[in-house]
């Protein structure tokens, strides 16, 4: 069947996974469809779970192991307090990304600033993370202008 790949393809996936290979890579290497490859790795996943063995009449009790979080630190981490102060001001993700080139010449993406933004304001829901608006309905926020030192203008 040329539907269900062969042993030793099965274990040259999990081996290249656990060496940290991304998926796409280990698609191209073995010329296998990279959704195939996905497809292995979580059959493999789910079949690691269960690390029990069941007795009659019971089914088999799974543990997870959850040892904290994967993948890389974010760039926004070191500068979590300065995004947070502009979050508590009411600024939005595009705008603290602006802010963060122009002050700190931040080097990460929009996208990161963006996932860091929406995973403190889930950290907290009861938290309100709006500005204050005045009279008239408009935030009081400062303009740009008012944060820029005078050097600079």
């Amino acid at each position: 069947m040329a539907n269900i790949l062969q042993v030793n393809e099965r274990e040259a996936i999990l081996t290249l996974a656990a060496q940290g290979w991304a998926i796409r890579r280990i698609a191209r290497e073995l010329k296998i469809h990279r959704h195939t490859v996905q497809r292995y790795l979580q059959q493999s996943k789910e079949d690691s779970k269960c690390t029990t063995i069941s007795t009659a009449g019971s089914p088999p009790k799974c543990t997870i192991s959850t040892a904290g979080k994967t993948g890389r630190k974010s760039r926004c981490d070191a500068l979590a307090q300065v995004i947070e102060a502009k979050v508590e001001r009411g600024l939005s993700a595009q705008r603290i990304y602006q802010d963060l080139k122009i002050e700190v010449l931040f080097s990460g993406s929009y996208e990161s600033v963006k996932r860091f933004v929406r995973r403190l304001r889930k950290a907290d829901p009861a938290r309100v993370w709006r500005a204050r608006k005045d009279r008239a309905g408009l935030c009081a926020v400062p303009p740009l202008r008012a944060q820029l030192s005078p050097a600079l203008l």
